[in-house]
């Protein structure tokens, strides 16, 4: 089920960076964030890893160090996330931490993700989980009023379903 009352999952760490620094999430808040973005990590149909050409004129690390130095949410998971969708050919991705950018009022970046060092972009995410991440009561404040309106109203249409 895509829109679901989630199971937070356990984090060992997750936090958001706004414009004035900081922000501080409860444990719940953390939990629920980490699995929205455990889960839109998991979506993507294209990452750098399984399509290299498709992402060649772009430096995973450079683009995480930019997200990193703007607005953006991080998560460590306490257990690498696996993502099916790994190499062609080869076996599954893992991530243990994501980063999302959040500096577009109108929706959140795709994840980056990382494992042992090595910067995966990742492109073609679920937009549902996307929107549930913005409708976040912490996130709320980072995108267009307008546009969460309509975001969070068809998020609350899905789970009528």
């Amino acid at each position: 089920m895509l829109f679901g009352a989630a199971v937070p999952s356990s984090a060992a760490d997750v936090t958001l960076i706004g414009p004035d620094g900081r922000a501080a999430l409860s444990e719940a808040e953390q939990g629920e964030v980490a699995d929205i973005v455990k889960r839109e990590a998991k979506s993507c149909s294209l990452s750098s890893d399984s399509y290299p050409d498709i992402f060649r004129d772009r430096d995973p690390a450079a683009e995480w160090q930019k997200v990193e130095g703007g607005p953006h949410l991080y998560v460590r998971f306490d257990t690498a996330v696996v993502m099916g969708r790994g190499r062609r050919g080869g076996g599954p991705m893992r991530a243990s931490e994501a980063l999302v950018g959040l500096d577009n009022p109108k929706f959140p970046h795709q994840p980056l993700t990382r494992h042992e060092g090595v910067v995966t972009i990742h492109g073609k995410c679920d937009g549902g989980t996307g929107i549930e991440l913005m409708c976040q009561p912490t996130l709320r404040p980072y995108f267009e009023p307008k546009v969460l309106e309509n975001n969070c109203a068809i998020l609350e249409r899905m789970r009528q379903r």
